[in-house]
């Protein structure tokens, strides 16, 4: 199993930079993720058509990508205690998915080179 995190999840939508093993990894994969995960790519999407990045057709065809991904979401709440543990290393919202990696053991799927270096010291983390 493994666990997207925003990072690679948006880059596997917007076909950019680690994409095509990201996509090889969920292809293969029973793949979960954080219910993070739809607030913080929609964010990102937001950003990149505000900014001109991305035109509005490409915008909603990246949110109706997102939405086909086949994932197990699990709810970020029951990590609090756990993620609140990680706060001196990484974000809430990055410690989430670590967190939820470390739970189920699972890979952790993350194109963020900050976020995979700090994780490694909780977590498995995939070599992209």
């Amino acid at each position: 199993m493994i666990v997207l995190d925003a990072s690679a999840a948006a880059d596997l939508l917007l076909r950019r930079g680690r994409h095509l093993k990201v996509e090889r990894l969920v292809r293969e994969h029973d793949t979960a993720s954080s219910d993070l995960l739809a607030a913080e790519v929609l964010h990102v999407l937001r950003r990149f058509e505000h900014c001109g990045e991305l035109d509005r057709e490409r915008a909603a065809e990246a949110v109706d990508d997102l939405l086909d991904i086949p994932l197990e979401i699990y709810p970020a709440f029951p990590l609090a205690r756990t993620v609140w543990g990680m706060r001196a290393d990484v974000s809430a919202y990055d410690a989430a998915y670590v967190a939820l990696a470390a739970g189920l053991d699972a890979l952790l799927v993350t194109t963020d080179e900050r976020l995979a270096r700090t994780a490694r010291r909780h977590c498995r983390v995939a070599d992209l």
